[in-house]
């Protein structure tokens, strides 16, 4: 199987990335929370029969240097265009990838083959949904540069949940996504570089340019907003299919990988056999 790593130029700075297999192209995009370590799994196994390319997000894991103003899709196309990673391919990500896939999406709608979607956030929305207390605890630990509570605080509410018993997660998969977290969170605390806002899209912008298949995964144990958010989409995506996966929260590919893994490769299997519906 072929394997390679490195890192690509950009703007100054190096964005870390690694490609397996052969195959049709399938492009994992992290969660805001977490690294491309998330998707070691996925990573490993659809490689196997897939071309699986994976890549920290600037600012996290190994992509730490950034010099100056930048934005995420501008990293995302020159990734693409530099690995020359030829369409139509797979985009797989996870929460906050959900926006940077469909900013990509707005602009190359013929490149993507599928779009699955873990844990979807939507910009433009107002859902009438409790927020958890432990936002606001986490915005003060944040404000007070304390990244050891706020570390614990993050994978609390996106890997442990507010609704299953602390002695259900993996604990070597909590214990990665705390690792990212500081990491994470020292480089937004030390406010290394200047992200540029994406340009403001509405949800029917977002929503307007699928003309693909998509697939949304929500953990049975994720927050009320991304159940909401979920159900939304289904409503409104014309050609969509909705999974939950149960006794997983945010991060469903880290916290069950073994069901994340059936339901991402029966949905690929039956998409290539043509029995997902298409336009």
């Amino acid at each position: 199987m072929s394997k390679s790593h490195g890192f690509v130029d950009i703007a100054r700075d190096r964005l870390y990335y690694e490609t397996a297999g052969s195959g049709t192209p399938l492009l994992l995009i992290q969660a805001g929370v977490a690294d491309s370590q998330q998707w070691d799994d996925e990573f490993s196994y659809f490689s196997q029969e897939y071309q699986v390319i994976r890549y920290d997000l600037r600012g996290y894991g190994k992509s730490k240097k950034v010099t100056g103003p930048f934005t995420h899709l501008e990293d995302l196309t020159a990734l693409i265009d530099t690995l020359d990673i030829q369409p139509p391919f797979v985009l797989m990500v996870c929460s906050m990838g959900r926006l940077l896939s469909m900013e990509y999406a707005i602009e190359n709608p013929e490149k993507i083959k599928t779009l699955i979607m873990a844990s979807p956030g939507l910009c433009g929305l107002d859902l009438d949904v409790a927020v958890p207390k432990e936002f606001s605890e986490a915005k003060k630990a944040f404000e007070e540069g304390d990244l050891k509570p706020l570390a614990e605080i993050e994978t609390q509410i996106w890997f442990d949940s507010m609704s299953q018993h602390s002695g259900h997660v993996d604990c070597s998969m909590h214990a990665l996504l705390y690792d990212m977290q500081r990491s994470v969170k020292s480089y937004e605390g030390n406010k290394i570089g200047k992200r540029q806002p994406a340009p403001i899209k509405t949800t029917a912008e977002c929503l307007g340019v699928i003309n693909f298949p998509v697939l949304i995964i929500v953990g049975s144990h994720d927050l009320g907003y991304m159940h909401a958010v979920a159900d939304y989409l289904t409503e409104h995506i014309p050609s969509v299919q909705k999974e939950i996966s149960e006794d997983a929260a945010h991060l469903p590919n880290m916290d069950q990988p073994n069901r994340f893994r059936e339901i991402v490769e029966n949905y690929l299997l039956d998409l290539d056999a043509g029995e997902f519906p298409s336009y």
